[in-house]
């Protein structure tokens, strides 16, 4: 009897196992329905999610013959310039700065006191922009930044040059002064003072420049110092503001009408600036001047364009 009951109540639990475990099937089946469905509903939108943005590109009615109005910043002063420069417009490609410059300028700016602002005119698209300074004294570097003209829907034809604010900047007054220092064997210092380089007397030498930019808010533009090189003079290390520098060797002045050995230095506002250049005889020099140029703005090659005369500095060499 006992046993009888005992697998009752067995054959009873597997039963009940039997309907749980089909139950809990039934159940995920469920579920797996109900996630595929949701997943069918809301694809469209996942694919909508994950796709690229489109770029709208806006369509206006008047593209051609826009009158473009611009300001021009006199960065140095803080004051909106009206006068005494001249805007041109190249077409994309275009390089003003080159040092040979072929192409013609497709429009020229003019100031209109009405509008309050610099206007010409041009069909929607991308330009060269270059203002050059125009006074009788000049004193501002030249600019040159690609711009974008807007097309609109307004009947009058007017927008605004993206960027609508040009920026210039005045030039700052540089001088050099030298010294120079002669290797001593005994020392293994550079510690001889000297009037000239003598290359009879010594093998190496140190060249120290200390370069003044003065002018309030004004800067000397990023390039080159160069130094003229001597048979059997090389320049073997450069330090600018304390700070290891690279020298170059530019043996080809058809692409910029410079060359010698030079080292890089960047936009330099007001104040003091120190190089130091160290020489070695590694030939025969022969006597003559060695000269310092101060080759700023190299960006602008065009030499129209600059109005500017480099500072210099001059180092004889004596045999």
């Amino acid at each position: 009897m006992i046993f009888t009951i005992a697998f009752a109540e067995e054959r009873e639990k597997g039963k009940m196992s039997a309907e749980v475990w089909y139950e809990k099937k039934l159940l995920g089946t469920l579920i797996i329905a109900i996630l595929f469905a949701a997943f069918i509903f809301y694809l469209p939108t996942i694919v909508q999610y994950f796709r690229p943005a489109r770029v709208v590109v806006p369509t206006y009615q008047y593209t051609e013959d826009l009158t473009v109005r611009f300001k021009i910043m006199d960065d140095t002063t803080g004051s909106l310039i009206t006068s005494d420069v001249i805007p041109k417009f190249y077409t994309v490609g275009t390089n003003p700065f080159a040092y040979i410059l072929t192409e013609s300028p497709v429009a020229i700016g003019s100031y209109d006191s009405a509008e309050g602002a610099w206007t010409t005119v041009l069909d929607a698209g991308s330009y060269v922009l270059l203002v050059t300074d125009e006074a009788a004294t000049k004193t501002k570097y030249p600019v040159k930044l690609t711009v974008t003209v807007p097309g609109t829907n307004d009947s009058e034809r007017k927008v605004n040059l993206d960027p609508y604010m040009v920026h210039m900047v005045e030039r700052a007054t540089p001088s050099i002064s030298t010294s120079i220092y002669a290797y001593n064997e005994t020392s293994g210092a550079y510690d001889i003072s000297a009037l000239n380089i003598n290359v009879t007397a010594y093998n190496k030498w140190l060249i120290e420049a200390r370069i003044t930019v003065s002018g309030l808010n004004k800067i000397i533009k990023a390039g080159r110092l160069y130094i003229t090189q001597n048979t059997g003079l090389s320049a073997v290390q450069a330090y600018l503001d304390g700070a290891p520098t690279g020298v170059y060797l530019d043996d080809d002045s058809s692409d910029d009408g410079m060359s010698g050995y030079y080292i890089i230095f960047p936009d330099w506002q007001a104040g003091t600036h120190y190089v130091q250049i160290y020489l070695q005889k590694t030939g025969s020099p022969s006597s003559g001047t060695i000269t310092m140029t101060l080759f700023e703005y190299y960006e602008c090659l065009n030499p129209s364009l600059r109005f500017w005369q480099p500072e210099t500095a001059s180092i004889n060499v004596v045999t």
